[in-house]
């Protein structure tokens, strides 16, 4: 063996014989002298090696090599995300995974953590940002978003808008035509022709006689200088010898 006899005494006690571990001498004694004895972990020597020689031991970072296999095998490394494993964690396992989303982690961060979250306002995210962005926000007017953005629409106030814009014509001559007791609208007739017809100091209405026939009876000599009823005017009228000729 080339060594000294005590050397051989030493090498023949040993409680597990090199020989019996089919390994040479000095791979023998580097096993038994490892500081962490590989039997210790009940592993082989060689998992032992594996566990001892990883690039980043699992001891450093204060986790069972299990854990350690665990994270450094995670189909996306966090390594790759550059974050913490803690941090890989919480978003591999979000409820709704932001992959699905098809954005970063990031933005969905910012998605899911509105104030106003889009989801409650029944629409996707583009038209919630569409809708928080607006330079007048709608909340503060107290009305839907439909509403606001017919509103914002809009080239004039929007209550006095809906007053005029539901007017077939300008608003302040509306206001005028609108106000009148009769709508001219609801005698058919044009509003010149109401307007006409409505300041008649002797309204037909009054009458109870068709317009026309208003009229005829106030462009006649009028019947009221007579004193006599308008029928009686007619008789009178249509005598062939005028009654008034006649008046002696």
């Amino acid at each position: 063996m080339n060594v000294s006899y005590d050397e051989y005494i030493i090498r023949s006690n040993d409680d597990v014989a090199h020989a019996q571990m089919n390994v040479s001498y000095d791979e023998y004694i580097i096993r038994s002298n490892d500081d962490v004895a590989y039997a210790q972990i009940n592993v082989s020597y060689d998992e032992y090696i594996i566990r001892s020689n990883d690039d980043v031991a699992y001891a450093q970072m204060n986790v069972s090599y299990d854990e350690y296999n665990i994270r450094s095998n995670d189909d996306v490394a966090h390594a790759q995300m550059n974050v913490s494993y803690d941090e890989y964690i919480i978003r591999s396992n979000d409820d709704v995974a932001y992959a699905q989303m098809n954005v970063s982690y990031d933005e969905y961060n910012i998605r899911s953590n509105d104030d106003v979250a889009y989801a409650q306002i029944n629409v996707s995210y583009g038209e919630y940002i569409i809708r928080s962005n607006d330079a007048v926000a709608y909340a503060p007017m107290n009305v839907s978003y439909d509403e606001y953005i017919i509103r914002s629409n809009d080239d004039v106030a929007y209550d006095e808008y809906i007053i005029r814009s539901n007017d077939d014509v300008a608003y302040g001559e509306y206001n005028i035509r609108s106000n009148d007791d009769v709508a001219y609208a609801q005698i058919n007739v044009s509003y010149d022709e109401y307007i006409i017809r409505s300041n008649d100091d002797v309204a037909y209405a009054q009458m109870n006689v068709s317009y026309d026939e208003y009229i005829i009876r106030s462009n006649d000599v009028a019947y009221a200088q007579m004193n006599v009823s308008y029928d009686e005017y007619i008789l009178r009228s249509n005598d062939d010898a005028s009654y008034a000729q006649i008046n002696i």
